[in-house]
């Protein structure tokens, strides 16, 4: 596949420089985008970009390319922020408590040092 990327909805100018680059480009072409939905999620419609971006913040959700065999991410947070923030906002992980949260965050940290290495 030519070109692959992953976007977010709370990063309009990324998502579109994306599209316009996923245009020029001959073949078949993925963007998977990340796009909270508040009915299903569980909570203010109002807060859709606030919850896009966190996911993105929390390192639960990166921004990246792979184009020409080469992987890219496009935005790295200098510190994830506690994912907390992004799934108590929710109630669909209301069940989940502090241990939970802290497996995830040690999850996410293996999947980003993973990927670290393997696209440095």
């Amino acid at each position: 596949m030519p070109y692959t990327a992953t976007a977010s909805v709370a990063y309009p100018k990324d998502f579109m420089e994306k599209v316009e680059k996923a245009k020029s480009i001959k073949g078949c072409k993925v963007i998977h985008v990340m796009t909270p939905c508040p009915t299903g999620w569980g909570y203010d419609p109002a807060l859709t970009v606030k919850m896009a971006k966190l996911a993105v913040e929390c390192g639960l959700w990166y921004l990246a390319e792979y184009e020409n065999n080469e992987f890219k991410f496009n935005f790295v947070p200098k510190a994830f922020k506690p994912v907390d923030d992004y799934m108590k906002a929710q109630r669909r992980f209301r069940h989940l408590g502090e241990s939970d949260y802290r497996e995830i965050e040690a999850n996410r940290d293996t999947e980003w040092n993973r990927m670290r290495k393997r696209f440095a």
